[in-house]
């Protein structure tokens, strides 16, 4: 009797839970539901234009794909995978926050970094100090390229330039690991690594309990991961000069590492330069922005240095008005020194505010780009605006401005440089900014555009040979303005000074690296029917035609030629 008692009790007990545990299937199949939805409403309804680089079909199919297996996936794996879908809107100011939630908290305490030649250490907390600057083989026996590359999918950002950097950030992170499938839950990151002379060596890193920042993906590759004693990390400058220092002005150091705090500037009379790096667009300090923006005005003009360097290869955004004061005074410097040479640095870090700021300087001066590409195009979508979903609390960045700062036809969502400069990790633990020297120690910073205008026709392609031996290879390479009107204006001008075959070769360089652009193809014809080559005008605006069939000053155009006389 008492076995049959216990029995039944036993029974009673399965079966509350299996009741509940059917009933935590169902709540938590309902909330995700919700929180898709929610997601998919929000993107729909407050996103200006979502739907501009991937179609409304598979963004459904990707939601729906989800909630079907919402039963079959962890919490961290379901926030991952919805994080995966926002990011295929490539929109790097709308993104899915994991907020800490679902043990996001917990980190690998070292910063990894993407060189180009491949995945390095640059911070690490005390206990794993040995590692900086040793380069990652593998994690976890994968490709380090691969584990990158695969977590650069649930990363938003406009470009590739801009998720693998964030995405590199995001490879300390021990959740997002873990929901990848990468390592198993509670356990240690084993990583292989190869030192600068080849010899490789396996270590194991053991998980934080720390705290989640938004924030973490702007700070750089010298601060390592949230930690409650950040001060104690470890970077590889002046004898591990702890992260927070770096927002002190340090003079002995070269530009990229001088300092990280939100602006400030420098003259470096041995190179005739002055630099002026701007990392964040905000108040912060007890300066005001324009009390700031007086001293430095004063700075430059004392200096009157040949070579003006704008140093925003750490800007990742901020508030855009202050933009405007900042343009002002530079464009008004520019136009009362004329011999002064304006150049910009730029890196794959440069977002939002600090592309705005190139954009606007490059609209009004004739600016040479040096570095790196910049983690979006010149019209992308920012402003966003932060939404909680209200059952994972999971939190959703929305865009809600487009931000038309080059030719409307423009929907590239890269820049190219002038002159590339690829960081590497030789250069950067040697502490050598390639990019800042590469400026100061070159004479001719020029563009190809500017060369045709200036020099005779043999001379220009000379130059121009040149520079695609070293840089053609280079995807993001662009020997010409970017800018449609900037260049139509260099074309005109180039015809003024009577030089009809360098426009020619200019236009022609433009169908070559801009060959989706109608205007570039039209401007060809253009020239073609004034040195009266009709037959290559008519070509010319085929494939203009082929673009853009609609427009009615092409179909205007080729209608007025087929009047003209036969060559």
């Amino acid at each position: 009797m008492k076995s049959y008692f216990l029995t039944c009790c036993f029974g009673i007990l399965v079966l509350i839970n299996l009741c509940h545990g059917q009933s935590n299937d169902i709540a938590k199949h309902q909330n995700w539901t919700n929180d898709i939805d929610y997601v998919d409403y929000l993107i729909r309804t407050r996103h200006p234009n979502p739907f501009y680089r991937i179609s409304k079909e598979h963004w459904d199919n990707e939601l729906q794909n989800l909630k079907k297996n919402i039963a079959k996936l962890s919490e961290k794996e379901i926030s991952i995978k919805l994080s995966s879908i926002v990011a295929l809107l490539n929109d790097g100011h709308t993104f899915l926050d994991f907020d800490g939630n679902y043990g996001f908290d917990h980190w690998f305490p070292i910063r990894f970094y993407d060189f180009d030649d491949g995945l390095f250490i640059t911070v690490a907390h005390p206990a794993y100090k040995q590692l900086i600057g040793k380069k990652v083989v593998s994690i976890s026996g994968l490709p380090a390229s691969d584990v990158l590359n695969a977590v650069s999918k649930a990363i938003s950002g406009d470009n590739a330039f801009h998720k693998k950097n964030i995405a590199a950030a995001f490879l300390s992170n021990t959740a997002l690991l873990e929901g990848m499938g990468i390592i198993k839950n509670n356990q240690n990151l084993i990583l292989q690594l190869s030192d600068e002379n080849g010899k490789r060596s396996t270590v194991e890193i053991t998980s934080i309990s720390s705290f989640y920042s938004t924030n973490y993906r702007n700070w750089g590759e010298l601060f390592g991961p949230p930690l409650e004693e950040y001060h104690t990390y470890v970077t590889p400058f002046e004898n591990g000069k702890p992260p927070l220092k770096y927002r002190e002005f340090s003079d002995e150091a070269p530009p990229y590492y001088a300092s990280r705090e939100p602006y400030w500037f420098k003259n470096y009379p041995e190179y005739s330069a002055f630099v002026f790096q701007f990392n964040f667009a905000a108040e912060i300090g007890p300066e005001p922005f324009k009390d700031f923006l007086q001293r430095l005005v004063v700075a430059m003009k004392e200096a009157k240095p040949e070579k003006l360097i704008i140093d925003v290869r750490y800007c990742f955004g901020g508030d855009g008005s202050m933009m405007v004061p900042l343009v002002n005074d530079i464009i008004t410097f520019c136009k009362t020194h004329p011999k002064t040479k304006l150049c910009i640095l730029t890196g794959k870090q440069t977002f939002s505010a600090g592309i705005m700021l190139v954009a606007r300087l490059k609209k009004y001066l004739n600016v040479t780009t040096v570095g790196e590409p910049m983690g979006a195009g010149y019209n992308h979508y920012g402003d966003p605006i932060t939404y909680q979903l209200p059952n994972s609390g999971l939190k959703l960045y929305c865009s809600s401005v487009y931000w038309q700062l080059s030719h409307p036809l423009n929907d590239s969502n890269e820049i190219s440089i002038e002159f590339p400069v690829s960081v590497n990790s030789t250069d950067f633990f040697k502490g050598d900014d390639r990019a800042f020297l590469k400026i100061v120690e070159n004479n001719d910073l020029r563009h190809i555009s500017d060369i045709y205008l200036e020099e005779e026709l043999t001379i220009a392609d000379s130059i121009y040979q040149s520079r695609y031996a070293m840089f053609g290879e280079l995807k993001w390479w662009n020997p010409i303005d970017g800018d449609s009107d900037q260049m139509n204006k260099k074309i005109n001008v180039t015809l003024e000074r009577q030089k009809p075959e360098s426009a020619v070769k200019l236009a022609k360089l433009w169908t070559q690296y801009d060959a989706k652009n109608p205007l570039a193809w039209m401007k060809l014809a253009e020239l073609y029917q004034l040195q009266k080559k009709y037959n290559l005008a008519l070509e010319t605006l085929d494939k203009a035609q082929n673009l853009d069939g609609d427009r009615l000053d092409i179909k205007e155009a080729r209608a007025a030629l087929q009047d003209a006389p036969k060559e």
